[in-house]
């Protein structure tokens, strides 16, 4: 019988889990929707490798780390097995802010204030540690308006609102 794997939670696109293989490391099992989004622009684990590669670009051009992270191609789907990286407070939230504001990039500032809790601070070095895209891939892949552009579009709407 094998070994249940223990939850630790869940985001808008995958349910994580700690690895059986490994505890030193996380297992990101995507949910449904995201799924049939991915498949939607071809296979899902390509896709979703090509997305993990370009925010592991962006995030380490601007002195952000990034776990060590492997997708896996599981039947027409795929799991996200990362390195896990333990929130220690090494840096307040402002101490982030002020890092993530420095980069004087849109993306990651956004991605900042409408998901802070994607970047945990680890003896004293600030990590990105959700790397996908969420479903602004659907019309960034369908060429209608590329992911960076939705992310500006979105953070304007929830301010407006007053939601963040």
């Amino acid at each position: 019988m094998s070994k249940e794997r223990k939850f630790i939670g869940e985001g808008n696109e995958h349910c994580v889990y700690v690895s059986r293989a490994r505890s030193e490391w996380i297992v990101k099992k995507p949910k449904n929707l995201c799924l049939a989004s991915l498949r939607f622009m071809g296979t899902a684990s390509s896709n979703i490798s090509k997305e993990i590669r370009k925010t592991v670009v962006l995030a380490n051009k601007h002195g952000i780390k990034t776990p060590e992270t492997r997708v896996f191609t599981v039947g027409d789907g795929y799991l996200i097995a990362q390195k896990k990286i333990t929130e220690d407070q090494s840096l307040s939230q402002d101490e982030k802010r002020q890092l993530i504001s420095e980069t004087k990039n849109e993306l990651l500032t956004n991605h900042f204030e409408m998901k802070p809790e994607n970047f945990l601070s680890s003896k004293g070095r600030l990590y990105l540690v959700d790397l996908t895209w969420g479903y602004t891939r659907i019309l960034d892949g369908l060429g209608i308006l590329d992911h960076e552009t939705q992310n500006v579009l979105k953070v304007k709407l929830l301010k407006k609102l007053r939601l963040i």
